[in-house]
């Protein structure tokens, strides 16, 4: 919730603090019970006369006076946060840890191959994450057999948390009866429709040979996969 106060110089603290909790009452009688305790914590920019330990303190005896609740600076059942920025004020009390990193998007999209089986699907949603974080958009294909709705939903779980329209990036590949060929133009469909830089896969060290041998069945002077770079960022976390 955004709130726009005036913080001029000549303002006193007792009024500013009335206008931030007359926002703030919204928020205390929707999310803080009556026994539950709670803690103010508040971050500032700009110049003001006042400290943000001044409003922390301030709001606190306000919410304790209206509401009876009691503080807890250590352990806290509920943490109100406050941020100011300049005339501006921001009030929430929840906060979404995101993977850090460049926007998604910014160096364009890569294809991510997720092998359906146990062994590998940890591994590849890793790599996946991983690529986020380094600014990807991803374009998410399972590879595997008989791949059913549950699995699409199990890996639209693992990347929704960073991406909420994951769903709209996954699609599949059936390989029980594709003949190689088949099974790289399929992908080279997919490359082309998502204008991908790359295919992303979470191979480690000991799968090294097998993926080099697949590799090769892929490459064809015809098409161009070969001059799409794979990336597999998790052997770097091997050696």
């Amino acid at each position: 919730m955004q709130s726009k106060i005036s913080a001029e110089k000549d303002i006193s603290i007792d009024f500013y603090c009335k206008k931030i909790f007359e926002t703030l009452k919204e928020i205390v009688e929707k999310e803080l019970s009556k026994k539950q305790t709670f803690a103010v914590r508040v971050k500032r920019q700009g110049n003001h006369i006042f400290t943000s330990i001044d409003i922390e303190r301030k709001i606190g005896f306000l919410i304790n006076k209206f509401f009876g609740n009691k503080v807890n600076l250590t352990k806290p059942d509920k943490t109100i946060f406050i941020e100011i920025k300049n005339n501006d004020v921001w009030i929430y009390t929840n906060k979404i840890i995101g993977l850090g990193g460049l926007p998604a998007g910014v160096e364009g999209n890569i294809i991510c191959l997720i092998r359906n089986e146990k062994k590998y699907f940890d591994d590849d949603i890793k790599a996946g994450l991983n690529m986020l974080v380094r600014g990807a958009k991803l374009y998410v294909i399972l590879i595997g057999t008989k791949i059913t709705q549950n699995d699409i939903n199990f890996c639209q779980k693992n990347f929704r948390k960073y991406d909420p329209n994951i769903q709209n990036k996954i699609s599949k590949i059936e390989c029980s009866n594709l003949h190689i060929a088949e099974f790289r133009n399929e992908l080279i469909k997919k490359i082309n429709s998502t204008k991908a830089k790359a295919i992303l896969l979470g191979i480690k060290i000991n799968e090294l040979d097998d993926f080099c041998n697949s590799a090769k069945l892929l490459s064809n002077r015809n098409i161009s996969i070969e001059r799409i770079p794979i990336f597999t960022p998790n052997l770097s976390y091997e050696l």
